[in-house]
């Protein structure tokens, strides 16, 4: 799901009945409802909160709903089988990962029209945001590497080797250093990423697939999808400080705000 910044509504899609939904966090009541395209992966809404950004898996499309009244502004034909979709801070534009064409689609918000597809040397798997919007990481296993995109120029200014299976990762509080998951080798890879150096490798769990940041900024949470286990990181230090057993196989963490 996404929330807007009030928390007030949710947005959700349903891929078997091919619906964009909102819903009333306070009643738990649905508000809205859309028809969307065939299969759609997820909704984003965008920082201004105006509009409301739904991939469609089978049509291929990246399709875009007014946020207030769900209203349908334009639809956009992209990679094949979208799945992601990362939103610069102004809103002017869309990045929207398609793994089976191996091609990040950008998308001009302003205009609805397809700026440029990149095409990249593998699948794409996550896409990680600077918070200025300047640089776009996205995480290719197939490469052993990283694609570093100037949003800017909405180009691939450079590829970064970086492990085995980099899967996901995270900035932390400063956005100078980037934290990925190496699923293949059981470790996590700390980047400064001005400096694009990589540093010792911190080994956690069996199959690492998702990082995460606590409320505080000094935890780096990791969750092993082999070994079935949480690894708690202290970033000062760079050091493992435990590993706490989960439920089977583990994909996702949520860290609270308090």
């Amino acid at each position: 799901m996404d929330f807007s910044a009030d928390t007030q509504r949710g947005y959700v899609v349903s891929s078997g009945s091919n619906q964009l939904v909102r819903i009333d966090t306070a009643t738990k009541q649905i508000t809205g409802r859309a028809h969307t395209g065939q299969r759609p992966w997820l909704a984003r809404l965008t920082p201004n909160e105006r509009l409301l950004l739904v991939p469609n898996r089978d049509d291929s499309t990246l399709e875009i709903f007014d946020a207030q009244t769900l209203a349908p502004l334009g639809i956009v034909g992209v990679g094949e089988h979208p799945e992601q979709v990362v939103v610069l801070p102004d809103s002017s534009a869309a990045f929207v990962s398609a793994a089976d064409a191996k091609q990040i689609s950008v998308v001009d918000l302003k205009r609805n029209v397809l700026l440029t597809n990149l095409q990249l040397g593998g699948a794409p798997h996550a896409m990680i945001l600077k918070p200025d919007g300047g640089e776009l990481y996205v995480t290719v296993p197939d490469l052993h590497a990283i694609e570093i995109i100037n949003t800017w120029t909405t180009e691939i200014a450079e590829s970064m080797l970086v492990g085995l299976a980099p899967e996901n990762g995270v900035l932390n509080a400063n956005a100078d250093s980037l934290y990925l998951a190496d699923s293949a080798a059981g470790r996590v890879l700390p980047i400064a990423i001005g400096e694009r150096h990589l540093a010792l490798p911190i080994t956690v769990g069996r199959e690492p697939v998702r990082c995460a940041m606590d409320a505080s900024g000094e935890l780096l949470l990791v969750a092993n999808q082999e070994s079935n286990d949480l690894a708690v990181i202290r970033l000062r230090t760079s050091s493992l400080l435990t590993m706490v057993p989960v439920g089977s196989r583990p994909t996702d963490i949520v860290s609270l705000l308090f």
